[in-house]
């Protein structure tokens, strides 16, 4: 299922269902920009938080980067993936807890992605 594990809240419920409309659509820019809009309008803050939304999206990102994958869309996945991997950075301004966990299990997915396609190399 796609919809939210987390009960959240009305504005937020929106703007997820408008990315998975957009996403369903294969409208996946559009999926994209909304995916770091609302990136950008969560992840800005002083202490970290339990941001059940940031966690939510990232777990939507990677259901369409496999999704994408194992259509042979790597592009499009590749772009879901990478938009998790740089909002769960250690690097990243954006703070909240469950970060390093978010950013360690989409590695895994691309690291599986990779070894699937026989790139062993770039999978490490």
């Amino acid at each position: 299922s796609l919809e939210p594990s987390f009960e959240l809240d009305p504005k937020t419920t929106l703007a997820m269902r408008k990315i998975v409309s957009d996403f369903e659509s294969d409208n996946f820019e559009s999926s994209l920009r909304r995916v770091d809009n609302l990136v950008l309008a969560r992840g800005r803050g002083k202490l970290a938080r339990p941001d059940r939304v940031l966690v939510e999206l990232a777990a939507l990102c990677n259901r369409f980067g496999l999704r994408l994958f194992f259509l042979s869309r790597v592009e499009h996945a590749h772009a879901f993936f990478s938009r998790v991997l740089s909002f769960s950075h250690l690097t990243s301004a954006t703070l909240f807890l469950g970060k390093p966990e978010l950013f360690a299990w989409t590695c895994s997915l691309v690291a599986y992605c990779l070894w699937t396609q026989e790139k062993p190399d770039q999978a490490h």
